[in-house]
């Protein structure tokens, strides 16, 4: 191979590898450096021949490259030239220490630099241009009213006191059972009024009522264990604990999420990606009924609807403290997701989405029984609040472009879709989805010139008669 005299024209992530020496690069995951869209003609994954690299062909690997026409496949399909690898690096602060979950990818010798993973050092962060009309409409809305938008520091006591008032406020009706609502404190008393009562309920054969104060006390215990936790990683602070009503306000920013899952639900969602009327997964279903009412139900589905495990993730390199964070949390929480602002892989139900991506996703937890979700971590760790507006703002001014395709959600006649409704048998089957879909959308983008997006959302208030549509189901 040739050395490469100068960066690659195209960058992105080597999705499958044949025994036989070639592979595919997802086209999704390609963009020119600074995150530029490609601009290829094309919307087939790129053919990669390990004959034209100058590395070796693994799954997941990012490459530069340059393309030219794929004669044998024909059509718009391409075909990678000049394959270089490309290296993860260290952002250097000014005081010349690295910068953890500052990741760069940087050029050595013969090897590409790729500036997209880049979330820069001081000021002047790297975002997406929203126009200043459209930043103050997302204050005009105010997305979660009194979650504090500076970072503030809270004391190791000061956390666990706070800790504490959550776990007496969801369990307080075990005060009688001498529970103690101190997450560093002993169980002993508790455990022993526990065992004594569940003898006298069940000598008195009130088998049920003994059966559910065990299990308030095994949720109070894991919960408690959970804020422990909490507590001692340092992670609670004024605005990482919200309350699940603002859970709307938050997932604007960063609507495309990727779960942790066990192995066999990975196997289930590789299954349901390929759906074209997949049933809705539990997961999806759980978050779903956080929020009451189909407003949220659709909200939510338009980008999460079939479940995306790790394992489609593709975007800003993982850094090493949140991938950390991410597997203690797995063990705390019932759900554990990156909630990402990328739009562009909202699904197949969109059909092809072309979108410049933000960057800076969160990790999210939610555990049930917690009126909370926690906001555990953010690639940066610059924060909850920096690019915030600009994340939502380009949510919204995404429904506004790419609301035609959603016609697209009606190719199946009666699709399954979760109405929101609590209930073992939690997918429901809509009629027209797609103008459905189109009517929601058309009332958020009214909602939110309103400043009144997320009370619309979460159904506590209605859109004036003169412009709400009607949605018919």
């Amino acid at each position: 191979m040739t050395p490469a005299t100068s960066s690659p024209p195209y960058f992105g992530r080597i999705v499958t590898v044949n025994p036989d020496g070639f592979g595919f690069i997802g086209i999704s995951t390609v963009a020119r450096e600074n995150a530029e869209p490609h601009g290829l003609s094309t919307t087939k994954d790129i053919f990669i021949h390990q004959e034209d690299s100058g590395v070796e062909l693994k799954v997941g690997s990012e490459v530069g490259f340059d393309v030219i026409a794929d004669t044998r496949r024909g059509g718009d399909t391409l075909r990678a030239q000049g394959v270089v690898p490309v290296i993860e690096g260290e952002v250097i602060s000014e005081t010349g220490m690295p910068m953890p979950g500052f990741n760069i990818m940087a050029p050595q010798k013969r090897v590409a630099v790729a500036l997209r993973g880049l979330l820069p050092v001081t000021g002047g962060r790297r975002a997406k241009e929203i126009s200043d009309r459209d930043l103050a409409a997302v204050d005009t809305n105010q997305p979660m009213p009194g979650v504090p938008r500076e970072e503030m520091e809270v004391s190791p006591e000061d956390g666990a006191s706070f800790l504490n008032r959550i776990l007496e406020m969801l369990f307080e009706r075990l005060r009688t059972l001498r529970a103690s609502f101190r997450i560093d404190s002993s169980d002993e008393d508790l455990d022993r009024e526990v065992e004594e009562t569940a003898r006298t309920l069940r000598e008195m054969r009130a088998v049920p009522p003994a059966e559910e104060m065990e299990r308030s006390v095994a949720s109070y215990k894991a919960i408690k264990a959970a804020f422990a936790h909490f507590s001692n990683e340092g992670i609670v602070r004024p605005n990482t604990v919200v309350p699940i009503r603002f859970l709307p306000d938050f997932f604007m920013a960063a609507p495309v999420w990727y779960f942790w899952t066990t192995t066999e639900e990975a196997r289930v969602a590789d299954e349901t990606q390929q759906d074209g009327d997949p049933r809705a997964h539990p997961r999806v279903c759980d978050v779903v009924e956080l929020i009451p009412g189909e407003r949220w139900a659709h909200t939510f589905q338009l980008f999460n609807r079939r479940m995306r495990t790790l394992a489609h993730y593709q975007g800003d390199v993982i850094p090493g403290h949140i991938a950390r964070r991410m597997k203690w949390a797995s063990q705390l929480f019932d759900h554990v997701a990156i909630a990402t602002p990328y739009h562009d892989a909202a699904g197949r139900d969109w059909g092809d989405l072309d979108w410049i991506r933000s960057i800076d996703p969160y990790i999210i937890g939610l555990k049930k029984g917690v009126p909370f979700f926690f906001i555990l971590g953010r690639y940066s760790d610059s924060g909850v609040f920096p690019l915030y507006n600009e994340m939502l703002a380009d949510t919204v001014n995404f429904l506004r472009e790419k609301k035609g395709l959603l016609s697209n959600f009606s190719k199946v006649a009666v699709p399954y879709w979760h109405n929101g409704q609590v209930g073992r048998g939690r997918s429901s089957s809509v009629h027209g989805l797609g103008g459905v879909l189109t009517n929601h959308v058309d009332q958020m983008i009214q909602a939110f010139e309103m400043g009144q997006l997320f009370n619309w959302i979460r159904g506590e208030i209605d859109l004036p008669q003169d412009v709400r549509k009607v949605q018919t189901t």
